[in-house]
């Protein structure tokens, strides 16, 4: 982090430089900083080019440009940073994995998608894959002009039945560090009717209640959350229904891991009560998830459960954009790429789309061709930050075919190759020196 005070040095001199050279500096450090988080979080597709191949080796440089800035040697800083915006330029693809994967955006078939129904909620297996999950995330804007964003999931983990613990987290941008994380540990309790399913977990003093039902022809999903300080209700109404391989069968986002499913982007309400501070969310955005992933018959491959493959392979980007006239879900998944879009009511897939960074951790382009214009959008996830879940929630916008976004809210959910120790492991490395 640059700590160095900026001194003033008479033009002319290359080892004193002029007011004007020092700021350039202190500006080329900003960005060659910037440069370096984007790569150190992965916040980027490295199927666009590759992955970053010398970040290590970039931050041991750029800690001793720091400080030089900070002993007031700028000329020298100034060709660190030059040498090191040249090590983060250079990408490599032979780490990439080979292995062959659908292409969704390039064989689109609209013939199996539909909106979802509870029936299809109640379903706890489909194209014989087992339920991994319900969940839903859910943010906005509160009435006493703070962001709150939550996450609840009901976990099965492809095994047929819910399994322990279910989850359910709310966070404030009044008190950004604290997570207010209910963990229910013990087995949620089925109840279904017709047109609806309902699943509860009481935990001594906690309980959790996640709920899909049918109200008024269409379908509402309801979750209720308690614990010490906590008393949560969220509904969510969704959109529109993105379906993991369209619908058609089962999806092999990895060969060995076997999935299907959808998910459907939804505006969401909540009453939201933290430690007795009260707050009412209307107009916010939220996803409701209903996830499968298990081994299925005559498997060639032994199985490897998603989350220890996206460990693996990283480059997963989940991304939910709500607006009042786009709204849709973008996935990335290692080289798998895939996306479903309502625009203005029309269901649409892209024929291709583009993550560009701007900030680590908080801000990118996501850019798309869609048959009903282009898709601009600038997303800027600084509301929240879950780093548990590794979950981003804010506001975007951009524009479709032209025409403005209103109302634009944005989440993302980002899991890193080398899974959540892939950071502290790359800095040990700059530190011993291997990045030398």
């Amino acid at each position: 982090m640059l700590c160095g005070a900026v001194s003033v040095y008479a033009a002319g001199n290359p080892k004193h430089p002029a007011k004007e050279s020092v700021s350039s500096v202190l500006t080329k450090y900003q960005v060659v900083q910037n440069k370096y988080n984007i790569a150190k979080t992965q916040w980027y597709d490295a199927y666009e080019k590759g992955w970053v191949a010398k970040a290590p080796q970039a931050l041991a440089l750029l800690q001793k440009a720091d400080a030089l800035i900070n002993s007031g040697k700028y000329v020298q800083a100034d060709r660190l940073l030059e040498r090191t915006d040249k090590l983060l330029n250079q990408y490599d693809k032979s780490a990439l994995s080979k292995f062959n994967v659908p292409t969704p955006l390039k064989d689109q078939d609209y013939s199996k998608i539909r909106r979802a129904t509870v029936a299809d909620y109640q379903m706890l297996e489909r194209y014989g894959v087992k339920l991994w999950d319900y969940s839903t995330v859910f943010w906005g804007k509160g009435d006493d002009g703070n962001w709150y964003g939550g996450v609840a999931a009901i976990s099965f983990h492809g095994t047929g039945q819910p399994v322990s613990p279910a989850i359910f987290n709310i966070y404030s941008s009044a008190e950004p560090q604290n997570p207010n994380r209910l963990f229910f540990n013990c087995i949620p309790q089925m109840t279904k009717t017709s047109d609806s399913i309902s699943y509860s977990a009481i935990d001594g003093e906690k309980s959790l209640t996640y709920t899909v039902k049918k109200v008024d022809g269409a379908t509402l999903v309801s979750v209720d959350a308690k614990g010490p300080g906590i008393d949560v209700h969220v509904e969510l109404t969704p959109q529109m229904t993105y379906w993991y391989g369209q619908n058609t069968g089962v999806d092999m986002i990895f060969p060995d891991s076997p999935s299907a499913g959808f998910e459907e982007p939804s505006e969401s309400m909540a009453n939201i009560t933290i430690r007795g501070q009260k707050a009412n969310m209307k107009n916010g955005a939220g996803n409701s998830e209903c996830w499968y992933n298990s081994a299925i018959l005559n498997m060639k491959e032994k199985f490897v459960d998603w989350r220890t493959n996206l460990a693996k392979y990283g480059n997963e980007m989940w991304i939910v954009l709500h607006s009042d006239q786009v709204q849709g879900l973008f996935y990335i998944s290692d080289k798998y790429h895939d996306a479903g879009l309502s625009i203005n009511g029309k269901y649409v897939i892209p024929t291709e789309y583009h993550f560009t960074p701007i900030i680590a951790n908080r801000s990118f382009l996501l850019t798309a061709k869609t048959s009903e214009g282009d898709l601009i959008t600038t997303f800027d996830l600084n509301a929240g930050y879950d780093p548990f879940l590794v979950e981003f929630w804010g506001s975007l916008e951009g524009s479709i075919g032209g025409q403005p976004l209103t109302g634009g809210l944005g989440w993302l959910e980002k899991n890193l190759k080398g899974g959540p120790n892939a950071l502290a492991g790359e800095a040990a490395a700059a530190k011993s020196g291997s990045a030398k």
